[in-house]
């Protein structure tokens, strides 16, 4: 079991967060690419991780 480095914790995680991050992932490609925008600028826009979740 993975155990994180400050206390003896277990490291834990949700599944559906993972897999909903991934869609989300996709989904902006995707409409990023279709809309013809540039990835870099959008990608570095400060919103964008708020995209993400």
């Amino acid at each position: 079991m993975h155990q994180q480095q400050l206390g003896n914790q277990p490291f834990v995680f949700s599944m559906a967060s993972v897999k909903r991050r991934a869609l989300n992932d996709h989904l902006l490609d995707t409409f990023i690419s279709k809309l013809g925008l540039s990835p870099t600028v959008i990608k570095a826009h400060p919103n964008y991780q708020n995209l993400r979740s």
